[in-house]
């Protein structure tokens, strides 16, 4: 049983996940995630980031 309800998405986005192992640092590969809006420049399939809020 989980602790929330699952929903069913409306919209047109296709959840997709993957695993990677990369011998680095816990700490690299994190900074690297962290800093949203380079994303793109390591992960070709994303053409751009916009945080907001």
């Amino acid at each position: 049983l989980l602790p929330f309800p699952l929903k069913r998405s409306t919209d047109q986005t296709n959840l997709c996940r993957a695993v990677v192992e990369v011998e680095v640092p816990c700490s690299v590969a994190y900074d690297y995630y962290s800093e949203r809006e380079a994303i793109p420049r390591w992960m070709p399939m994303i053409s751009s980031v916009k945080v907001v809020g």
